[in-house]
């Protein structure tokens, strides 16, 4: 189950931000290799969010993978973005419980205070708006109004 909205981000994850030099508020997501979900958010992802923040996205990829795998997902998904290995047993996924892939979690503070499940185009549009707002940025606007958008998709 999800870690829920209002919860105090693990320590574990916590540590794995401040590794990677990220600093909140952020996003924190949770993907794997061969989610179809993950093969389509991932691009998308890597296309907006420099768009809506600039060039440093505060932003930490947790691939459900080894190093290697890791950094081959990365490399062909979204060369841009940073990421951090959670091998089995997903030491990471298991602190915040994610129920689909990609699950994306922002955070203000030490605070998880949105989460977006599986391909959610409606659901990554709030996210990044509310980031930027939170980040002090223009508020960035995902699709154009009556563009049509992607369905929702599990991962």
């Amino acid at each position: 189950m999800n870690l829920p909205i209002g919860s105090a981000l693990p320590l574990e994850v916590k540590a794995a931000l401040q590794k990677a030099g990220i600093r909140s508020p952020c996003i924190v997501a949770v993907v794997r290799d061969g989610c179809g979900a993950c093969d389509d958010a991932l691009p998308l992802l890597e296309d907006a969010l420099p768009l809506a923040l600039g060039d440093e996205v505060p932003a930490l990829f947790l691939a459900q993978e080894d190093a290697e795998e890791t950094e081959k997902l990365r490399e062909r998904l979204s060369p841009s973005l940073t990421y951090a290995p959670d091998p089995e047993p997903y030491p990471l996924s298991v602190v915040l419980g994610p129920e689909f892939t990609p699950t994306l979690y922002r955070v203000e503070g030490e605070t998880v205070v949105d989460v977006v499940e599986g391909f959610d185009p409606e659901g990554f549009q709030r996210l990044l708006k509310d980031l930027c707002v939170a980040l002090g940025k223009e508020p960035f606007e995902l699709y154009a109004p009556g563009e049509p958008r992607p369905r929702f998709r599990p991962g």
